[in-house]
């Protein structure tokens, strides 16, 4: 079970790696927003993609009667942007080697009279990321290389090397002292 889970966990690792990749690749030529509305229209929670960052942004209503556009999911494409310089009236900044936490306040003037919406932003750079998707699959290529040395195979190719210990008839590699197997029978 435990293997299984490994394997599963080291999969979806490397998923998210190839994910986070292209969105960097693609961050400085695109930006990248798929967000949520809520059904009242009044709370947005979107990731974006822009400049070498992925920020996670939740808006909200703070006082007055504006909504935001239409509820439900939504995906777009904008020009690229410094996540980090949207925004007024900054309640809370801090920046450093690519991270930022940012709480700011927007006051908009609408149909209905004027309303100030809240923003949390807290984004973090795509090298962070890229590092910590692939330690999992990394670490799973060394054990199962450690393990094709341990039961006896060959650790460039695989084949069986209890019949031929010295070296691997498959591809000519000689093992490593002590991983030899022993013969059995």
């Amino acid at each position: 079970m435990r293997r299984r889970a490994l394997n599963f966990l080291a999969g979806l690792s490397l998923l998210l790696w190839l994910v986070v990749v292209t969105l960097w690749g693609r961050g400085y030529r695109a930006k990248d927003d798929l967000s949520w509305t809520s059904p009242a229209r009044q709370r947005v929670l979107a990731i974006d993609s822009s400049r070498g960052q992925i920020a996670l942004v939740v808006i909200r209503v703070q006082s007055g009667v504006g909504q935001f556009g239409a509820a439900g999911w939504q995906f777009e494409v904008q020009q690229p942007t410094n996540m980090h310089d949207i925004g007024s009236r900054v309640d809370f900044d801090w920046q450093g080697f690519g991270f930022f936490v940012k709480v700011f306040r927007s006051l908009l003037n609408g149909a209905t009279g004027p309303w100030v919406i809240r923003w949390f932003t807290i984004a973090v750079p795509d090298w962070f990321l890229a590092i910590a998707f692939a330690v999992l699959p990394i670490v799973w290529l060394r054990r199962l290389q450690m393990q094709r040395s341990r039961i006896g195979r060959c650790e460039k190719c695989g084949y069986d090397l209890r019949a031929t210990p010295e070296r691997c008839p498959e591809c000519g590699t000689v093992p490593k002292r002590g991983t030899a197997p022993a013969i059995f029978g």
